[in-house]
């Protein structure tokens, strides 16, 4: 009998760590948290939908952690759960209250939505709001009526990622712990709609075409401008035409549309100049963790440029970067072993999500552990290895500039003569593909991609430096300057005696 009981209680304590490693769900969800939605107003009058989650454990308070998001807080109603909350399943386990909100003109929440509202630095009524009011407003009416802790925290990738970001001017005393991942900060310069000026034509013909039609009569769903399916995206969008045809029926007929607007503005003018929130991110109060991907096409610019804004133009900041081997939000995901042809010899979400993200706020919202993060940490692929910087680009990096030659050639030494070209034909009939793969979606490793087959086109010039003759491991930005005169790429690089890895600089310029 003792032996049956003793074998009873092993196979108790067996199913116990099974439910315990098991990953949660709706119904795990609704054993321990309570589902509550409310419209919060805004000091303009506009009311804000917006979904709270509370642990059932009432026997302390709770810090909060909040979303802001033009996606939609879905599922709605209050007795519809989502099946999971926060930035991962740890910080869930952990206990906290989540928070999420649709952004204001979005789904269920009243006002007019703007694409990356243009920030108020010196705000002179109630009427003057914008991303970093309302997230204001909403702490405040949180921390009047919810059991929490007096602590507040907000993470977002992508568009959340950029309401993270718009938080983070004149943040509310509370604000203790913000991390921005992939936000969107200037779709002009580097994310999103124009990648340095070249229009990110096929990602944002489909995303826009889908994201702000006629919004449903009870703000939870929006009617597509249309619907385009097309195997072969180059071919589709070569025998489209002009992009002037998109803005007439079938297509974005609606004037209003955020289509229309993006392409009404080919230039860096006013209206994208306005959007840049990099600029606003002064005197910044809370711990910020900004996070971003190596191989991320949409907004590997906005990671890296809004944790540079926060150190130049807040001095004393408590701001740290983490850089990994991921595509768009790839940090997410349960698991990430490897990319591409790339294999990473670890789990490095794993390591992402127990070591910094989950303690990031465990720390700054509980006062749980410790956070002792070095500024930097990037993984380098490559070498498959973590490493910590205390500033990027690294002290021990240096520019080095290549020079475009005769013959095909690169070279570190500036030509003594400027005499000399090289010419191509360019065909607008015939563009240049960016990826050798034919599909009716964005070849999401393009980003991981070999280009020299582009190299085989007539129109396509293609440069290569000789022989190196010592491993080099890329730190920084590659920059090409066209000057007319001296054609040059520029180069971030650094040599480590411990562990070196080769770059080339042969992929074809074009």
């Amino acid at each position: 009998m003792k032996r049956n009981v003793l074998l009873c209680f092993l196979c108790l304590l067996s199913w116990i760590a099974v439910a315990q490693n098991a990953i949660p769900d709706t119904s795990w969800i609704k054993a321990n948290y309570t589902k509550t939605e409310q419209y919060i107003t805004m000091r303009d009058g506009v009311k804000l939908f917006t979904a709270i989650y509370t642990p059932k454990d009432d026997s302390q308070t709770y810090p909060i952690i909040m979303q802001r998001t033009p996606y939609s807080v879905r599922p709605y109603g209050e007795e519809n759960y989502r099946r999971t909350l926060g930035p991962n399943v740890l910080l869930m386990r952990e206990k906290y209250i989540f928070v999420y909100q649709d952004a204001r003109g979005r789904y269920k929440s009243e006002g007019n939505f703007r694409e990356m509202t243009p920030a108020i630095a010196n705000k002179k009524s109630n009427k003057d709001v914008d991303e970093s009011s309302d997230t204001y407003d909403t702490v405040e009416w949180l921390l009047k009526n919810t059991r929490n802790n007096g602590k507040v925290g907000q993470w977002g990738i992508s568009f959340p990622g950029y309401y993270s970001s718009a938080g983070l001017p004149d943040a509310h005393p509370a604000m203790a712990a913000v991390s921005p991942q992939a936000p969107m900060s200037d779709e002009f310069i580097g994310d999103d709609c124009y990648h340095n000026g070249a229009f990110f034509l096929m990602d944002n013909f489909g995303f826009y075409s889908g994201f702000d039609g006629p919004k449903s009569q009870d703000g939870t769903s929006y009617q597509g401008h249309f619907n385009a399916e097309y195997d072969d995206a180059y071919k589709y969008f070569l025998e489209l035409g002009p992009l002037k045809k998109t803005n007439a029926a079938p297509y974005f007929a609606d004037p209003n549309c955020i289509w229309r607007q993006t392409t009404a503005h080919p230039v860096y003018d006013e209206f994208w100049q306005s959007r840049n929130i990099k600029k606003h991110l002064k005197n910044i109060k809370p711990a910020v963790l900004v996070v971003g991907g190596w191989f991320d096409a949409e907004d590997l610019y906005g990671a890296l440029k809004t944790y540079a804004a926060i150190e130049k133009q807040t001095p004393g900041n408590n701001n740290r970067l983490v850089m990994g081997p991921w595509t768009h939000g790839g940090w997410a995901a349960p698991a990430w072993k490897g990319f591409a042809q790339y294999q990473f010899g670890e789990d490095v979400n794993k390591y992402y999500q127990e070591e910094i993200e989950t303690k990031f706020f465990n720390y700054y919202l509980k006062g749980k552990g410790t956070f002792d993060q070095p500024e930097v940490t990037v993984f380098e692929t490559g070498s498959n290895q973590w490493k910590h910087y205390d500033v990027w680009p690294p002290v021990n990096s240096r520019p080095e500039t290549y020079y475009l030659g005769p013959n095909g050639k690169i070279t570190v030494a500036r030509l003594t003569s400027d005499v000399g070209s090289t010419s191509y034909e360019s065909d607008p009939a015939n563009p240049v593909p960016y990826t050798s793969t034919t599909s009716g979606h964005r070849n999401n490793e393009y980003m991981a991609e070999d280009q020299r087959f582009a190299s085989k086109r007539p129109d396509v010039l293609s440069f290569q430096t000789d022989s190196l003759t010592e491993d080099l491991t890329l730190t920084g930005e590659i920059v090409a300057e066209l000057d007319g005169i001296y054609d040059r790429l520029r180069c971030g690089f650094h040599r480590e005696s411990d562990r070196r890895v080769a770059c080339r600089v042969n992929n074809a310029c074009r």
